[in-house]
């Protein structure tokens, strides 16, 4: 399948972002801007795209290479601390390669093109808010997969693409902002995350870790505290030379290496 053209002009006509817009639509993203959040993520969607054409000889297609890199552009946005880096890409690309990664790691025979993970997302919203109206309870995960009769190789996906939280739809949504960049009620307390939900997430930090493992501890050390993983919070190269008594190219190599070994894992 592949990549729509009108799709490529689309994302290809969206304006470039100097250094201080980047900056601005992150400071109010932080602060619960969804329209800056949703820009910021549409203003990259290019930058997905070229990344994702490097990866091309693997086991995925080239539109579940951009849907992959596109969650992994999403988890970026969520991340970023526009106080610590510079660029967003360049704090952006290690998401989204490692979303593509993981991916070809853990590929599946469903296809995740765009349009398929957004109809999964309507439709999950609107069987979650008709749960919700006839038991006026928030529904777990299962309850919505099974009412959706969501496939088992999907659900992975589409909590991927939920993350950090499942969306809720809430009462008067806008047809129009019904989309996978724009979800409106993001729930974030422990409470409000089923059991299943839980164990997904279990199971994507098991994974990541195994990937880390791969690179030894230093390697390891590196990408765990350039991305906020692990619990981390994200720092630039700089605060990461001085946490680990390194220079700051040696940082930076190391870093460009770890990412590079990480290619080995899928070839």
């Amino acid at each position: 399948m592949l990549v729509a053209g009108s799709f490529l002009e689309m994302i290809q006509s969206i304006p470039r972002l100097t250094a201080e817009q980047e900056k601005d639509l992150a400071r109010l993203a932080k602060n619960g801007d969804m329209d800056a959040r949703n820009q910021l993520i549409l203003a990259n969607l290019d930058f997905v795209v070229k990344v994702a054409r490097k990866y091309m000889n693997g086991s995925l297609s080239l539109d579940e290479l951009i849907a992959e890199g596109n969650i992994g552009l999403i988890h970026a946005v969520e991340k970023y601390d526009f106080k610590r880096e510079n660029r967003f890409q360049s704090f952006a690309v290690w998401w989204i390669r490692m979303a593509m990664i993981d991916a070809m790691v853990h590929s599946r025979s469903i296809v995740r093109s765009p349009g398929h993970i957004v109809k999964w997302v309507r439709n999950w919203k609107s069987a979650s808010l008709e749960l919700q109206r006839k038991f006026n309870r928030k529904p777990s995960f299962s309850d919505v997969a099974q009412a959706i009769d969501l496939p088992p190789d999907m659900e992975m996906v589409i909590w991927r693409a939920l993350k950090p939280d499942l969306v809720y739809p809430m009462e008067g949504d806008d047809e129009e902002n019904n989309d996978l960049l724009n979800p409106e009620t993001i729930f974030q307390s422990e409470k409000a995350r089923s059991p299943e939900m839980l164990l997904i997430e279990k199971s994507e930090r098991e994974r990541v870790h195994k990937l880390l493992e791969r690179l030894g501890p230093i390697r390891a050390a590196i990408l765990k505290l350039r991305y906020g993983l692990g619990g981390n919070t994200p720092l630039a190269p700089k605060a990461v030379a001085l946490k680990l008594n390194l220079p700051v190219s040696r940082v930076k190599k190391l870093e460009a290496m770890a990412l590079r070994s990480l290619l080995g894992v899928i070839k």
